[in-house]
């Protein structure tokens, strides 16, 4: 099946930019997918390009992901958190008039092509669109609209203010359905330490 209109219209960028503080410092994309894949990074880089994204980024910039060569991004403004990193994503999608980005942390193991393309789907007029459960919005595998979600972002930055979850909230976010039947909750879990690896 071609990709619609709306996936061809939209740029994914996936988030390496972190410490990897409680993964004692390896880098969390470099670890081996549970399907296989070489590395988590290279996993979510097929997913996005599966999906029918125009372009797959890496937002942040390490060394450790040059041999795959795809397109890095610097936090723009860098030291902020993940804020900085959405706003160097959503600059760059601008500059190439891409009206949509997906934003996916590098540590999530087993989201699937299904529920990407949902993200890109699911109410294609939302300013921004991500699974809410356990009273939190999950900022790092979400869809945002490129003009809309900068202007707010840009305008919380100026007050100081870094919280995704917040940007969430002023844009009036929508919440893309997980259903629990289906277990796809348990399919957004990410490793953020050793403990969390499946062996």
């Amino acid at each position: 099946m071609p990709p619609s209109e709306t996936q061809t219209n939209l740029l994914v960028g996936i988030f390496v930019g972190g410490r990897s503080s409680r993964m004692g410092g390896v880098p969390k994309g470099t670890l081996r997918a549970p399907d296989g894949t070489p590395s988590l990074v290279e996993r979510l880089v097929g997913l996005g390009r599966e999906g029918g994204a125009r372009d797959v980024v890496l937002v942040g910039q390490q060394r450790v992901y040059e041999h795959l060569r795809v397109p890095m991004l610097a936090d723009d403004p860098p030291g902020i958190g993940p804020l900085g990193g959405l706003l160097a994503l959503l600059r760059h999608a601008d500059r190439i008039l891409c009206p949509r980005v997906l934003a996916l942390a590098c540590d999530l193991p087993y989201v699937t092509g299904p529920i990407v393309r949902r993200l890109i789907d699911h109410a294609p007029h939302a300013a921004a669109l991500a699974p809410h459960y356990g009273g939190q919005w999950q900022t790092m595998c979400a869809r945002y609209a490129t003009r809309d979600v900068t202007q707010q972002a840009e305008l919380l930055l100026a007050r100081g203010e870094h919280s995704l979850q917040a940007l969430f909230a002023a844009l009036g976010g929508a919440a893309l359905p997980l259903p629990l039947a289906d277990g796809e909750q348990a399919l957004l879990r990410d490793w953020d330490s050793p403990e969390d690896i499946d062996v």
